[in-house]
């Protein structure tokens, strides 16, 4: 397949679609301004990178649209936080709660139908329990590392 470059002229979101991995893909329909039309499915609803005006290189097979490794968009992106230094800070307990809880309520907006508090708080309980394990792992794994 050839990569092709194009600017998006309209995008609207179409469905979306729980994969095997529990994850919610968002598919959307993009018309290009040089006359492909196919369908993308990203992990976000309104991602940035398939916003109309964007200029996107891509391969298109049948009506599926897949975004090449470096689109104008990612180019930019990676451009204007080139100068940027993150240190890394170990989060409390109390922000993983609130990551968890937020994580839930985003699950909820995103379209996961809840019936009541008790699921979001089993939810929010269950990403929480996760989040432990793998802090434990980590911090076990860097135990055995320094001896």
């Amino acid at each position: 397949m050839k990569e092709k470059t194009a600017k998006i002229l309209k995008c609207t979101f179409t469905k979306d679609w729980l994969n095997p991995k529990k994850q919610l893909v968002y598919f959307h329909l993009l018309q290009l301004d040089n006359g492909d039309v196919g369908t993308i499915g990203t992990m976000e609803k309104n991602a940035d990178k398939i916003k109309e005006g964007t200029t996107i290189n891509y391969t298109i097979d049948g009506d599926k649209i897949k975004l090449s490794t470096e689109s104008a968009y990612q180019a930019k992106k990676a451009k204007a936080g080139s100068g940027a230094i993150y240190k890394k800070r170990e989060m409390s307990d109390e922000e993983y709660i609130g990551y968890a809880w937020s994580y839930a309520k985003d699950l909820i907006i995103a379209g996961k139908k809840m019936k009541d508090f008790k699921e979001l708080k089993e939810l929010a309980r269950a990403i929480y329990g996760e989040i432990k394990l793998i802090r434990r792992e980590e911090n076990a794994s860097g135990q055995e590392n320094k001896e």
